[in-house]
């Protein structure tokens, strides 16, 4: 070796480390020279589109890595490729840092007992607060390997799993870190389109990029100046080595599907059996990842609002008691309820918003059909509705560009479908 330092996997997992670079192992890990080393990296290239200027790429890789391990507390070990010993057979990427396997661990179980220290000797992960070393390991999760992706408002990276256990790590980021669900997206490479053309791509997992820029923020200059020039969005602020997006709003889009139903799908229907083309297809339908192109009602929000809204008609909760309007789901003391769009929705990706969506019961939810009952009787319905509702009425007055009641009022109705 020239001169580089390696901690020991014993080290690793008895000694106080640094959530960012736990964070960067639970990402990705990789076994090499026969299990003697285990390494984390981080790997980004030159854009072929954007210059940065008075950035040398080249240069930047030993300024990143300094600002890694700064990042990585008293653990500074984040190394070059260039600087460390040829025997040590890498992957393909610039920086690494690297564990002596001393403990002579197997790979589907490195993560075993990764997943036990985090839960038994972080006390950090059971805050109800996104606190700052949360921040640390999302950093070192998703940071060190993401790709930002301007036109679709993602960073994204590969995911990998090395047992059926990891394949749930992706949770972690939601239940713990609190991450909201619906700014996740998690797409299974059996799952794309190109899977059934033979094109073999990674897993992806994906996070709102402008929730994370604003929220979590990014270390790495190169990727920020890259963002900032592909978009022109410069509000930036910089706390020690992390640059901040302060958006002046949140403007922030839900892109994802339930991670939990997603992976409870893949575990159960898909992981490790032999699909064909025909049960993916039929696969991707169910999961409605092929929605025609006219609607752009998100199926995620809509779960949302029936799993964590509460369970009562916004239109007859004061009219009627809710048993003499609806049924229980089978196998549940919950009753059913139909999730409706106040100002109807077309075409219009405004209109599919939590503040334009309430719970109805079946019986209203039919009544608010064009022509199911007399204007009068669907106009007191809607009433109601910004009544027990608030939030969908100011969402209205700013949709229809009024504050005339009775004129959203109208609208509204003459807008059902």
């Amino acid at each position: 070796m020239n001169s580089c330092k390696i901690m020991k996997t014993s080290e690793f997992f008895t000694k106080n480390v640094n959530p960012f670079l736990l964070g960067a192992f639970f990402s990705r890990y990789v076994f090499v020279n026969d299990n003697k080393y285990i390494v984390a990296y981080s790997s980004f290239y030159k854009s072929p589109k954007i210059t940065v200027p008075n950035l040398d790429l080249k240069e930047y890789y030993a300024i990143y890595r300094d600002i890694l391990n700064e990042e990585s507390g008293d653990y500074p070990y984040w190394q070059l490729k260039k600087d460390i010993s040829k025997d040590i057979k890498l992957p393909k990427a610039k920086i690494f840092f690297i564990l002596e396997n001393d403990l002579n661990i197997l790979p589907d179980k490195f993560y075993n007992k990764l997943y036990g220290k985090l839960y038994n000797d972080c006390d950090w992960i059971f805050s109800d607060d996104l606190t700052e070393d949360k921040k640390r390991f999302i950093r070192g999760y998703m940071e060190l390997r993401g790709s930002i992706d301007r036109s679709r408002n993602f960073i994204s990276q590969d995911y990998f799993y090395n047992s059926k256990f990891e394949i749930s790590k992706g949770r972690i980021l939601i239940e713990r870190l609190n991450i909201p669900n619906y700014y996740v997206n998690f797409n299974f490479r059996e799952l794309q389109s190109q899977y059934i053309d033979g094109i073999m791509r990674n897993t992806q997992y994906r996070i709102n990029l402008k929730w994370y820029l604003k929220n979590i923020g990014i270390m790495n200059e190169y990727k920020k100046d890259l963002y900032e020039i592909g978009t022109g969005l410069t509000h930036t602020k910089k706390e020690g080595n992390v640059w901040y997006f302060d958006y002046e709003d949140e403007v922030v889009s839900r892109e994802s599907n339930l991670i939990d139903e997603r992976i409870n799908y893949y575990l159960n229907k898909i992981f490790g059996k032999n699909l064909s083309n025909k049960e993916i297809v039929k696969m991707r339908q169910e999961l409605e990842f092929d929605a025609t192109p006219n609607s752009v009602r998100d199926n995620t929000l809509v779960k949302l609002i029936q799993l964590n809204y509460p369970d009562e008609c916004v239109a007859c909760k004061d009219d009627y008691d809710i048993s003499d309007r609806s049924f229980k789901k089978k196998n549940s003391d919950r009753y059913y309820f139909e999730v409706h769009h106040v100002i109807s929705i077309g075409k219009d990706k405004e209109l599919d918003d939590e503040n334009n969506l309430v719970k109805l019961c079946p019986t209203c939810h039919d009544l608010l059909k064009r022509g199911r009952a007399s204007e009068k009787e669907q106009k007191d319905l809607i009433r109601k509705i910004f009544k027990n509702a608030p939030n969908t009425l100011e969402f209205a007055k700013n949709f229809f560009n009024t504050d005339d009641y009775e004129e959203i009022v109208q609208k509204t109705y003459q807008n059902l479908k």
